[in-house]
């Protein structure tokens, strides 16, 4: 699938609520992370990726996550670089998209 078909996809999921992030990064949830990287709620979080664009896409040296591809995007979100990796899954309920990672970019912002 092309990026203009997984931005496609991956709104109308987001749409319908099929949506959700992995479980645990580092041992925390990721609602403490995004809260404490860039002071936003996992809602704001899902807005941001709703409104992720070709423009942001980065080639990542490693795209793949479980078997599958994912893309990776960087956003400024205030004047901080966020890293933002997404994929599409098939779920309990069918389709649904999977936040993978979504923090600041270490690169970035050291």
């Amino acid at each position: 699938m092309n990026v203009y078909e997984f931005l496609k996809k991956m709104r109308r999921l987001i749409n319908q609520g099929s949506k959700r992030f992995v479980m645990k990064r580092d041992g925390r949830y990721y609602y403490e992370i995004l809260l404490e990287d860039f002071g936003i709620t996992d809602k704001k979080a899902w807005e941001h990726i709703k409104n992720l664009n070709e423009h942001f896409l980065w080639n990542d040296e490693m795209p793949s996550y479980s078997n599958s591809d994912a893309f990776v995007f960087k956003k400024q979100i205030d004047g901080k670089m966020a890293y933002i990796k997404v994929k599409i899954e098939e779920g309990k309920n069918g389709e649904e998209v999977v936040c993978i990672s979504f923090h600041l970019d270490y690169w970035a912002n050291n």
